[in-house]
């Protein structure tokens, strides 16, 4: 009994030493920040959130390193704190945008760097400021597309909701336009006007979503406006 024991004692005082030096280890000392500007505005592009736009980092010194990933906000904006001072080369993906071509930065420790990206969006959605008519939401809006953009522009959803990040995803009310077959000239040339109707009284945001034909199936939006039905 007496060897069992110190066996156990040894095994113990192996693991807990273990652990002071994985506890010793440094944790995470720099961070990134930054916006992903749509070139046609030169504001925050607007995404979906989440999975609106994917920032990819690659860590230097390493080999077969796996990328560290985290996603955009809503407005186009980014921030991760909790990574190490070194460089990194970093890429903006997966967002209804043509990618920018990537960049390197610096992490240096006790700091957070900014860095932007800019980028040429799939197409652009300009709303007017919605109208309230009794329970009903009315708003109007445009769409065009850059030309080095091939994709035909698919639907527009106008999105309702009573969260701030308004999107596909969180959307609780929404009209659809489907405008597949459409010749873009005609498109470019039209004001849209959809209505949402019978809501609720409360406070809302609203904010238009459109969708070209792009291989991820990926929407732009509007700015976002909120609205109170009494």
């Amino acid at each position: 009994m007496k060897i069992k024991s110190k066996i156990i004692v040894v095994l113990l005082f192996t693991v807990f030493a273990s652990c002071d030096d994985i506890d010793n280890l440094d944790g995470p000392d720099a961070g990134i920040s930054g916006v992903i500007i749509d070139e046609t505005t030169n504001e925050g592009i607007k995404t979906d959130q989440p999975n609106g736009a994917k920032i990819r980092l690659v860590e230097d010194g390493y080999e077969n390193v796996i990328p560290q990933d985290f996603w955009a906000k809503s407005d186009g904006t980014f921030m991760n704190t909790q990574l190490f001072s070194n460089s990194y080369t970093v890429r903006i993906i997966e967002g209804a945008f043509i990618e920018p071509s990537e960049q390197r930065v610096t992490l240096n420790k006790g700091e957070v760097t900014d860095i932007s990206f800019t980028v040429v969006p799939f197409m652009s959605i300009n709303a007017s400021e919605p109208v309230v008519v009794g329970n009903n939401i009315q708003i109007s809006y445009t769409l065009s597309k850059p030309g080095q953009i091939s994709w035909d522009i698919q639907e527009t959803k106008t999105l309702v909701s009573t969260l701030p990040s308004v999107s596909t995803f969180s959307n609780q009310y929404s009209v659809s336009n489907n405008l597949s077959g459409l010749e873009y000239s005609e498109i470019a040339e039209t004001t849209y006007t959809d209505v949402v109707e019978d809501l609720p009284s409360g406070e809302y945001y609203v904010r238009v979503g459109g969708r070209t034909n792009n291989p991820n199936g990926r929407y732009n939006y509007s700015e976002t406006f909120m609205v109170t039905i009494q």
